[in-house]
């Protein structure tokens, strides 16, 4: 798996950097990661400033979360819980569509109950 961590007009933070790559590296039991792309951004023009921006290429399907707040380690918090929650959904996907040879009953004509 590759990092790739990038700063816009923001100082780079060890622990929010360190952060993000633990839970990546955590993540990577759950799902196979070719590469993992992180944009820290300052917004000078909009509010709120913040943007963290996270895209998870993966087999099938990528990845694409972002939160946004008014301090950086909130939107890095707010992109990771939302990282979670489509990992979780991505999971729970893939797990109902899980295929059986069990069959429906007919729906043919049932006899008169006596």
């Amino acid at each position: 798996m590759q990092i790739v961590i990038s700063h816009n007009d923001v100082k780079s933070v060890d622990e929010q950097d360190r952060l993000i790559e633990q839970r990546l590296l955590a993540l990577a039991d759950r799902l196979q990661i070719d590469e993992a792309r992180v944009v820290f951004e300052r917004r000078w023009d909009c509010a709120p400033p913040y943007r963290v921006g996270i895209h998870i290429v993966t087999p099938g399907p990528d990845l694409m979360v972002e939160g946004e707040d008014q301090t950086l380690a909130a939107a890095v918090l707010k992109s990771l819980r939302a990282l979670d929650r489509k990992v979780r959904g991505r999971t729970a996907q893939r797990l109902g569509r899980v295929k059986t040879n069990l069959q429906a009953p007919p729906l043919g004509r049932q006899g008169r109950p006596r």
